[in-house]
């Protein structure tokens, strides 16, 4: 989890579109145990312009406080432990119906 975590912070700060940014989480907590890595996160994400959704399913006591204090680092950072499966089915859905308003792309054909 960490090693995505930091690479979607660099997609984001590589990015130069000023929509609002986030990044969203499934895990069970189980994957964070390096250190150093988590020292990476913690920096990416305190200088990062993206925000952090994170829906942790069973994690441990321990696990738990350290996703949560994860999310934290962020503006609008959210924590949802152990959703409801079918509110998250109803969340999803209506997330991906959701239309965006991206500026238009120019195709050009060359022949």
């Amino acid at each position: 989890m960490h090693k995505a975590l930091i690479e979607g912070v660099k997609e984001f700060q590589n990015s130069s579109n000023a929509v609002n940014q986030w990044l969203i989480v499934f895990t069970s907590g189980d994957d964070n145990k390096q250190r150093k890595k988590l020292e990476m996160v913690n920096e990416g994400l305190k200088n990062s312009k993206a925000n952090l959704m994170m829906f942790a399913f069973s994690p441990s006591e321990a696990d738990s406080h350290e996703l949560e204090s994860l999310c934290a680092l962020t503006k609008e950072g959210i924590y949802i432990e152990n959703p409801d499966y079918n509110l998250l089915a109803l969340a999803m859905t209506s997330i991906s119906c959701i239309e965006l308003e991206l500026p238009p792309v120019i195709i050009e054909q060359f022949t």
